[in-house]
């Protein structure tokens, strides 16, 4: 655990699953400046070329324009989450040089790629280019309370690569059906979509949605492709970040749960 001024970071190795040897995981949090994290860890741990280059699973709660080249160390990265796509710190347009920094415009293309808070709308709304970072992913996981549906298909058509689709859902009725189902017709190349209700964030009012083992839920109904999946029911916190964690630790994650309950419903 690496601290400075009451942030932290943590570093520690991860199984994952298929490789020979230990990977190593980095979790960011609170960290205001990447450059302050850079210096901490070249404090602690002789210097950021002895860490980074083992990175394989990221962590990054700290806004992504920030990057001073973190990212750019990471050469064997495969999996990284991150906090919003960095409009949270935007008055307004995106401000001169915000995409300077290796997770807009660099050349490190993990396989895996989460977005906790997505704001798919800042690309379509400013007209920006895609994140470099998302450009070759196979397996993107998106968090949402509410999916504007129309911003969300613009972005995932900018990504032929995505083979694999994960909607966090940090609400029971996330969206409504008849919209999911236009945009699984319009995005026929994807060849899952997992739906992943988290409890974290569930009103105490929010009506459940029935999840019998036997037959599709009413979003599994619409397209065979589709698994709805409750963290609760797999994860002691039920949260979306427990669910990365999990996956980025080679556990049973979002891509294994959505699988097998696909394989429930005797569809693969």
């Amino acid at each position: 655990m690496l601290r400075d001024k009451g942030q932290t970071a943590k570093y520690s190795g991860a199984a994952d699953p298929g490789d020979k040897g230990p990977s190593a995981m980095v979790l960011l949090v609170q960290y205001t400046k990447l450059c302050s994290f850079m210096s901490t860890a070249q404090s602690v741990l002789s210097t950021e070329q002895s860490l980074f280059p083992l990175v394989k699973h990221l962590y990054l709660e700290t806004p992504v324009e920030i990057d001073t080249g973190l990212l750019s160390h990471c050469t064997s990265l495969q999996d990284i989450a991150v906090v919003g796509l960095g409009s949270d710190n935007w008055e307004g347009p995106p401000p001169t040089g915000y995409n300077d920094n290796t997770f807009w415009s660099g050349d490190i293309y993990p396989s895996h790629v989460t977005v906790f808070d997505a704001e798919c709308g800042i690309v379509q709304i400013y007209g920006l280019p895609t994140p470099s970072i998302l450009t070759k992913c196979t397996h993107l996981a998106l968090e949402f309370v509410w999916i504007d549906f129309p911003t969300f298909s613009s972005l995932i058509e900018r990504l032929p690569s995505v083979t694999h689709l994960g909607i966090y859902s940090t609400s029971l009725q996330f969206a409504e059906v008849d919209k999911l189902g236009e945009f699984c017709k319009k995005h026929a190349s994807l060849r899952m979509i997992v739906v992943a209700a988290s409890l974290g964030r569930w009103g105490s009012d929010a009506p459940d949605v029935e999840l019998p083992k036997d037959k599709p839920s009413k979003y599994e109904a619409i397209d065979n492709r589709v698994a709805f999946i409750k963290l609760v029911n797999h994860f002691k916190k039920g949260t979306s970040r427990a669910c990365w964690e999990a996956n980025a630790r080679g556990r049973r994650g979002i891509w294994y749960h959505g699988r097998a309950r696909l394989e429930q419903l005797g569809r693969i």
